[in-house]
């Protein structure tokens, strides 16, 4: 489906017209100073008290119908345990989008088609983001995926990122973000960056070529899809790098 206008912001999207991040934030900062926990950890983020009252809440509103902080994950749905690791991934990389001043940056079509057919991408740089996180939007309708295997591909609005420097690179793709839409779809990926310096030349899609588009006709407008983890944290690691080289 294809939604002419002004794009919807994913993080606007979550929270609804007021700041209440300003609300709900602070005290999950202000819990894990107390408690010496490591913030960036994804999952020894979901022990703070603070966020599991934010997760139940959360999760009580989803199931009264509310349209704020309540991911959907396709026509399908997911089971209750996805739906909460989805809602606390979700809150996490809010989390962080809040903490590091919400940086917010787009990329051109012309610029993400170069990155995405270019052959032999390969870099020795170091990765590095124009944030420690961020989200990072894409023209829209050019990249494609699945929410879930099986369940039909939406167009990627972008991704949150949180990028821990020599540990780990976390990313959010927010998927089928539009205004006559309640919620959106979300896909995860994170990676080792003490094994890897980045992904931009990984082989990302095992048997096939990264980015190829899976939609019937999608190479007629030259779309691209993101059929694996790999390939998401590819693509991050693209605009990255591409970002950094300052072109």
């Amino acid at each position: 489906m294809t939604v002419d206008g002004p794009r919807t912001d994913p993080y606007a999207l979550a929270f609804g017209a007021e700041a209440i991040d300003d609300r709900l934030f602070p005290p999950i900062e202000q819990e894990a100073e107390a408690r010496g926990f490591d913030l960036e950890d994804p999952d020894r983020f979901l022990f703070l008290s603070s966020v599991g009252r934010l997760l139940q809440a959360i999760a009580g509103a989803s199931e009264a119908g509310a349209d704020t902080l309540a991911p959907d994950a396709g026509e399908a749905g997911p089971d209750a345990g996805e739906a909460l690791r989805q809602h606390g991934r979700l809150l996490y990389h809010a989390f962080h989008f809040w903490r590091a001043g919400k940086v917010f940056v787009e990329l051109e079509e012309d610029r993400i088609r170069r990155l995405l057919d270019a052959e032999n991408p390969a870099s020795d740089r170091e990765l590095v983001a124009p944030a420690v996180a961020g989200y990072l939007r894409l023209p829209r309708n050019l990249v494609w995926a699945a929410p879930e295997p099986g369940l039909r591909p939406e167009p990627a609005d972008g991704f949150f990122w949180m990028l821990e420097p020599g540990r780990s690179l976390h990313v959010l793709a927010a998927l089928g973000v539009r205004p006559d839409r309640p919620g959106f779809s979300v896909v995860t990926a994170s990676g080792d960056l003490a094994r890897e310096a980045h992904w931009a030349d990984a082989d990302a899609r095992p048997g096939g070529l990264d980015f190829a588009t899976t939609l019937p006709g999608g190479e007629l407008d030259r779309l691209y899809s993101l059929e694996t983890t790999a390939e998401l944290l590819k693509l991050a690691s693209l605009c990255f790098l591409d970002l950094d080289r300052g072109q």
